[in-house]
């Protein structure tokens, strides 16, 4: 840091260069040599056939090999300083602090420069911010969806624990097997599937299989 006049040119020039810039060129490359080896091929068939209708040049493959590539070449950028002094800024600005999203990049982008170094460093910015606002929401999903799993896995454990004490064990295996067969002719089939091995296996079945409805509806039924 040279000094606190050059805090902003020192943030948006430490996004480069990206740790990945010359794999990424060398990729771009076999991109385009593999699409024109595609363009040969097909240049081929209809010099043979004299029948270009069924030949597609538009290679949306390419295209898509290109924006993956460009995806990885970005997630390889230095970012960290970058995003770190943005969400800073934006924590220290009760205005910014309560604004959406699109103000808080818009401020970034009215005091960043205007070339391409600059509207790169506006992208990372954006793209921590929304994960930053994101966030809450996110963890709220995921600690719901783990409170439920656990839920699913405790009921589970309760049933099969049911079975083993009626000594059912062989009669829910039985059941799971027919349940197994009448599902796989569905679509999508179900996942595999496994025998319960004994009162010593309910911890760790059912914490494998509890995210299936119908192993729960078996062992349920099998009591």
């Amino acid at each position: 840091m040279k000094n606190h006049g050059d805090k902003t040119k020192d943030m948006i020039e430490s996004v480069l260069p990206s740790t990945a810039r010359k794999q990424a060129r060398e990729r771009r490359r076999l991109i385009h040599k593999q699409a024109r080896a595609r363009q040969r091929v097909a240049l081929a068939a209809i010099t043979a056939s004299c029948d270009d209708t069924s030949i597609d040049f538009r290679d949306g493959r390419r295209r898509s090999e290109l924006k993956w590539m460009v995806l990885d070449r970005r997630a390889a950028d230095n970012v960290g300083a970058l995003t770190r002094w943005a969400t800073a800024v934006v924590a220290a600005d009760a205005t910014l602090r309560d604004a959406p999203v699109h103000v808080q990049v818009a401020h970034f982008a009215a005091i960043l420069p205007a070339d391409v170094i600059g509207r790169h460093a506006v992208q990372h910015i954006e793209s921590a911010l929304t994960y930053l606002a994101q966030r809450p929401m996110s963890d709220a999903r995921r600690a719901s969806w783990r409170d439920r799993a656990a839920k699913r896995q405790q009921a589970l454990a309760e049933a099969l624990s049911q079975v083993i004490a009626q000594g059912r064990h062989r009669a829910f295996n039985n059941a799971l097997r027919c349940a197994y067969r009448e599902h796989s002719m569905q679509e999508p089939p179900p996942a595999k599937t496994r025998y319960l091995l004994g009162a010593h296996d309910i911890e760790a079945f059912s914490a494998e299989m509890a995210n299936l409805d119908w192993v729960l509806d078996t062992a349920r039924s099998s009591t």
